[in-house]
């Protein structure tokens, strides 16, 4: 503004003595129009400043599928101001933990996880073995011990921990895993097998298990093991490069460099579009990462009221997760089981609503909305929320099932449930639809099909309490 009010000036001065014919009206004309600019300017920018949001005076943004977290570090004025703000919040809810569970594990292991985040790694190793003290068979609070020691770069120490972990939750895959990459960066791949075996055996779902197991047995040169262990790896997940690496190793070790050439062409490609598919702003931006920890600190905080009887006094706290990660579908879920166990089923509904709007690719999702609806009896939209999912997962027995229940339970379209009850039991052939088979059989009158029905679900559940009433109620009608 000082440079252009001095060209101002310097333009506004008497006229060149070298141009006497232009007129003088012209150099007043000029600064007067340059001064109106500058005043518009300022106002526009004044108001702005006013429409703008006081970072003093607004809540944290959340995080949403929608909007980047670049819109966010903006709309509070910078991302270092964002940042401060998010860590402040967690200091305060920190001491409010403190004063309302003074003496509780939960609470101890919650302010080790505030304080380390902000990187006072000390006190947190101090709370943690507080927490401890109070209960010393917290198996998850010896992982994260030796999940610290291993990033402060004590290895041998993290091995304790976790073996002291694995003592008190041996069926603990996680656990496993970690013990056994342990084992493996120590070159104690013997010793790491054993680990990484159990845990494939407990979650043989788990593409990371198998591709450790793979490594584990590629350093000891079981190399048949291990192409086994990494084509199961790549099974699970097409694009793991890392297996197919693994898989290129295997190969060359056992004489087959055609093989070994292809898959490691295969890896180059998936590594590249992997390398590709995250813009650069993306891969410098922590935002994210310091909203879904503030979250997880508010989730936290919820669980440790429902722990303690106090769940009501905890919803404002999994409220706020949510709001801060609003694309995390596990805080929705939570608060719509929160919500039904109220029985505030409209609060329910829309919380489910919005989960499947956010992943319409969950069945589950789908059979909340229509359970919800069921309870309000709104039974048009129940109906068509079931059909959705019999439609869209036709081998899922989900959908048929819940269009049985809301049948019956509405004594509407009664011949249809015998057909869609037999649908879902050759789909899941267990107890509970057998008894649902039973039950729709019965309610149509075939006596005979609904007592062979509720035998099977008998042989499949022998200690379920109810079974032996519904079968005697059967024999007594025919």
């Amino acid at each position: 503004m000082t440079e252009r009010r001095r060209k101002r000036r310097v333009r506004g001065g008497p006229a060149p003595a070298s141009r006497p014919t232009v007129s003088r009206k012209i150099y007043w004309i000029i600064p007067l129009i340059v001064l109106i600019v500058g005043l518009c300017v300022t106002v526009a920018v004044q108001s702005l400043r006013k429409a703008a949001p006081d970072p003093s005076t607004h809540a944290l943004p959340g995080r949403d599928s929608e909007t980047n977290s670049d819109d966010l570090a903006s709309w509070l004025f910078g991302k270092a101001e964002t940042v401060a703000q998010i860590e402040a919040e967690e200091l305060r809810l920190a001491r409010l933990v403190e004063e309302a569970f003074p003496r509780h594990e939960d609470a101890w292991f919650l302010l080790g996880y505030v304080y380390g985040a902000q990187g006072d790694t000390d006190r947190q190793i101090d709370l943690w073995q507080k927490a401890l003290s109070l209960n010393p068979k917290r198996a998850d609070i010896y992982a994260k011990l030796a999940q610290l020691s291993k990033d402060q770069g004590d290895p041998d120490q993290a091995l304790a921990y976790w073996k002291q972990s694995l003592i008190l939750n041996p069926q603990n895959p996680s656990v496993l895993w970690d013990l056994g990459n342990s084992c493996l960066e120590l070159n104690q791949a013997a010793e790491a097998v054993p680990l990484l075996e159990q845990a494939c055996a407990i979650d043989s779902g788990s593409k990371r298990n198998h591709y450790l197991l793979g490594q584990a047995y590629l350093a000891l040169k079981q190399y048949e093991k291990a192409r086994i262990k990494f084509e199961r790896a790549i099974q699970l997940d097409p694009d793991h490069f890392n297996a197919y690496f693994g898989l290129a190793r295997v190969f060359r070790f056992l004489q087959n460099p055609e093989q070994a050439k292809t898959t490691l062409t295969k890896f180059r490609e998936l590594k590249k579009a992997f390398d590709g598919s995250l813009p650069e702003e993306a891969l410098l931006d922590d935002l994210p990462q310091y909203l879904t920890r503030l979250s997880q600190h508010y989730f936290m905080i919820y669980n440790l009221y429902k722990n303690t009887g106090q769940k009501d006094r905890g919803l404002p706290h999994l409220e706020r997760a949510a709001q801060l990660d609003a694309g995390n579908t596990g805080y929705l879920e939570a608060l719509g089981v929160h919500f039904v166990s109220s029985r505030q089923y409209a609060r329910a509904l829309a919380v489910y609503q919005r989960a499947r709007r956010i992943n319409p690719d969950q069945p589950m999702f789908a059979a909340n909305v229509g359970r919800m609806h069921t309870h309000l009896r709104q039974y048009g939209p129940a109906e068509q929320a079931f059909q959705q999912i019999v439609r869209g997962y036709p081998n899922d027995g989900l959908g048929y099932v819940e269009l049985v229940r809301l049948y019956l339970k509405t004594r509407r379209n009664l011949p249809q449930t015998v057909g869609l009850a037999q649908r879902a039991v050759a789909l899941q052939p267990i107890a509970t639809n057998y008894h649902l088979l039973s039950w729709a059989h019965d309610v149509n009158g075939h006596h005979a099909e609904a007592l062979q029905a509720i035998q099977k679900a008998m042989a499949l559940a022998p200690n379920h309490k109810n079974y032996p009433k519904v079968y005697e109620i059967i024999l007594q009608k025919m």
